[in-house]
C-alpha cells in the first residue's frame, strides 16, 4: 500500500483512477489542477503521483518542476498521463524528469502495473510485517508462514498464497481479483468467486483461528485481529437466557 496522488481534472477518469487504485490496496488523493496538487504534495508528499498535462490552471509539466525544485518531493516518482501523444511530448516529459508516460486513453489495469512497477523501483513497496491474533502468528519472513498456538500450520500452495496476499495489508480489504491474481500470477478468465472455496479451505487449515479471514461483503477478505461481532439474533437469543 501507497500513499497516491492523483492530479487529474477529468472528474470521471479521476474517479476510476481513485476506485481501481483503491481497490489495489493504495490511499489515493485526488486534485482537479495545479495548485491543490502543489498544495497536497507539501503538506504530505506521496509515494507516487499520477499527473496530467492540461491542467485548468497551470500545465502539469509546471507542477513537475515545481515538484522537483522541494527537497521534500524532489525524489518522489511522476507517472504523467495525459492525450498528447508527439514523440516531443514524451521526451519534454521525460526529461523534465517524469518516470513514465502514458498517453490517454489509458487501460486502468495497465496504469495500475505500472504504478506498482514504479513503485518497486523506487523501493516504495511496503514489506510484509508479522501479524498476529488468535494464537495465530502470520510470519511472512519466515520459513513457516504461519504457527498456531506455537505449532506450524500447514498449507496448499493456494491457501498459502491467499494468506500472503491477506498479510500483505492487514486490516484493508483485498478484492477477490487481487487474490485470483495471486494465485495466478496474471488476470485469469476463472470467476472471482472461486477464490472462496479457497478462503473457506484456508479457514479450514486455520482452525480456532479462522475468523482471522475476514468477508468484506461486495469486495472480497482482509486479515483482522479483531473479534467476530455476534450476529444480532444471536445477541437477543442470549439476552432472553439470561
Amino acid at each position: 500500500m501507497a500513499r497516491l496522488l492523483v492530479c487529474e481534472d477529468e472528474r470521471d477518469l479521476a474517479g476510476a483512477l481513485r476506485w481501481h487504485l483503491e481497490r489495489e490496496g493504495h490511499r489515493v488523493v485526488v486534485t482537479g489542477d495545479a495548485r491543490s496538487a502543489l498544495e497536497a504534495a507539501l503538506l504530505a508528499p506521496p509515494e507516487l503521483v499520477i499527473l496530467d498535462w492540461n491542467l485548468p490552471d497551470r500545465p502539469g509539466t509546471a507542477v513537475l518542476q515545481a515538484l522537483r525544485a522541494q527537497a521534500t518531493t524532489r525524489d518522489v516518482p511522476v507517472l504523467m498521463l495525459t492525450a498528447r501523444d508527439a514523440e516531443i511530448d514524451r521526451v519534454v516529459g521525460l526529461e523534465l524528469g517524469a518516470e513514465d508516460y502514458v498517453v490517454k486513453p489509458v487501460s486502468l489495469r495497465e496504469l495500475a502495473l505500472r504504478v506498482a512497477a514504479l513503485l518497486r523501483r523506487a523501493g516504495q513497496t511496503p514489506p510484509e510485517t508479522l501479524f498476529a491474533a488468535f494464537g495465530l502468528v502470520v510470519d511472512p519472513k519466515s520459513e513457516c508462514l504461519a504457527t498456531l498456538d506455537g505449532k506450524p500450520v500447514v498449507f496448499t500452495w493456494q491457501t498459502e498464497a491467499i494468506l500472503r496476499a491477506l498479510a500483505r495489508t492487514p486490516d484493508l480489504p483485498v478484492p477477490r481479483d487481487r487474490l485470483l491474481r495471486a494465485l495466478h500470477g496474471v488476470e485469469t478468465d476463472v470467476g472471482a468467486r472461486t477464490i472462496d472455496q479457497w478462503v473457506m479451505k484456508l479457514r479450514e487449515q486455520l482452525g480456532h483461528a479462522a475468523q482471522a479471514v475476514e468477508t468484506v461483503r461486495g469486495v472480497g477478505y482482509r486479515l483482522t485481529g479483531r473479534p467476530a461481532l455476534p450476529c444480532p439474533d444471536s445477541v437477543t437469543t442470549s439476552a432472553r437466557n439470561r
